[in-house]
């Protein structure tokens, strides 16, 4: 072999090893290593990684078939306390800045002279006044951005004829205004209790577009509402396709929940849902409808919470 050929040999090795490795870099990038939640939180973060990683977003995902979108609407809808999430991909690793409600609230220098205003549609509970002067009374009812505290005191003095002087002065307001406030939500309860929890068959349904295909006809056996959903893509790209693994358990092994059972775990539900918000002060049962083997409950919620935050003055 000619020292000619020789070279030409090692360059073409050394370009298809070059075009490898850059395809292999690429591929790299386009998958999820490492998540990071960032923000200030109570949660452990832990948690909310394994959160997130049950709707999708986990290491070794690639980044086109991640759907932000869902993935943030559907926390949002599920943790009430937070009021923002964001997510962003640098490099191989994804961003969740997350937010919780209270932190979201404006906090001004207490150099600054500040209103009190209701955050929240409420009916006033209790006042404690620190700095200001009361604008609402017990059991008043407030709308969202209502003035609750003002930022002001007065103070008199008497001039030079001996007339009496008003003069306001504008500070900072800070007061802990408590109120109650009513949420309504939908809460998907099980019509029935399983006996035995380990005893089920397990189904795939296919959707493709508009056609399904059912491996498993639901006729001999009671279909409990537990499905986990898989969305197909290639490349990268998403493809019409998606797959259910449902749970069907067999009738005999399904016993209707009585009418205080149901109420129970309504409850236990809504407790569990409200309770950092603030301290629950009644659950109030709505309405209650059927759908196959789900009970369709909407509750009240009624939740002593502070209401109050602040707004600069002009």
């Amino acid at each position: 072999m000619t020292l000619w050929k020789w070279r030409v040999k090692n360059r073409r090795i050394f370009v298809v090893a070059s075009i490898i490795a850059l395809l292999g870099i690429w591929l790299a990038s386009s998958f999820v290593l490492t998540i990071d939640v960032v923000g200030d939180f109570r949660v452990e973060a832990v948690e909310i990684k394994e959160d997130l990683a049950n709707r999708g977003l986990k290491p070794w995902k690639l980044k086109r078939s991640i759907d932000i979108e869902e993935i943030t609407s559907s926390f949002l809808n599920t943790h009430k306390n937070f009021e923002y999430i964001d997510i962003e991909f640098i490099g191989t690793k994804a961003i969740v800045d997350l937010v919780e409600k209270e932190k979201m609230e404006k906090i001004y220098d207490k150099s600054l002279p500040v209103d009190l205003i209701a955050k929240k549609d409420a009916i006033i509970q209790d006042i404690l006044i620190i700095n200001g002067t009361s604008n609402v009374a017990i059991d008043q009812e407030v709308k969202k951005g209502d003035l609750l505290v003002k930022g002001e005191v007065l103070s008199t003095q008497i001039n030079e004829e001996n007339e009496e002087e008003i003069f306001i002065h504008y500070i900072h307001a800070k007061a802990k205004v408590m109120g109650l406030v009513k949420y309504s939500e939908e809460l998907d309860i099980r019509k029935v209790k399983i006996l035995d929890e380990d005893s089920y068959k397990i189904n795939r349904v296919i959707h493709i577009g508009d056609l399904v295909i059912n491996f498993l006809g639901s006729d001999e056996n009671y279909y409990y509402h537990s499905s986990e959903e898989k969305k197909f893509s290639v490349f990268g790209f998403k493809v019409p396709i998606k797959m259910n693994k449902i749970k069907y358990y067999d009738r005999e092994n399904c016993v209707d929940k009585t009418k205080e059972e149901l109420e129970q775990e309504v409850i236990e539900k809504a407790k569990e849902q409200f309770l950092e918000i603030g301290q629950i002060q009644n659950i109030e049962i709505l309405s209650m409808k059927e759908e196959s083997n789900i009970n369709k409950v909407l509750v009240e919620v009624s939740v002593l919470e502070e209401i109050s935050e602040e707004q600069l003055l002009n």
